[in-house]
């Protein structure tokens, strides 16, 4: 299963360096992932940023793999976060929030997703 994530630049500004920020670093790229519901999923990136910019109301999209045998149901939510600066040095950080489902070789996303307010670093 590959799960295609877009982030929006809704900011009056630019967003440069954009970056996924691990969780658990010493996990590679399984430790950008926190599943809520799954402890023993392994989340990994499969396509990384699309781009490390985004100008005002600018997408970026990254991929997440997860190894799903067939016939297998699921209805989780994941948590990962961003770093990235402005044009003028300062760093952020921004976690989000989403659910999805796969029920009978089906999958979509749930609308339960959320944005937390960045915070400086």
């Amino acid at each position: 299963m590959i799960l295609e994530v877009g982030l929006i630049n809704i900011g009056k500004e630019s967003a440069t360096n954009i970056q996924l920020d691990p969780v658990f670093p010493d996990k590679k790229l399984e430790g950008y992932f926190i599943s809520c519901a799954y402890s023993e999923k392994k989340y990994h990136i499969y396509e990384y940023l699309s781009q490390y910019y985004a100008i005002a109301r600018e997408e970026v999209t990254f991929r997440i793999r997860l190894d799903l045998p067939k016939g297998e149901r699921i209805n989780d939510f994941l948590k990962f976060r961003i770093k990235y600066y402005d044009l003028i040095g300062n760093t952020y950080k921004q976690e989000f929030r989403f659910g999805f489902y796969m029920l009978n070789d089906s999958w979509g996303y749930n609308l339960d997703n959320s944005s937390y307010r960045p915070i400086t670093n």
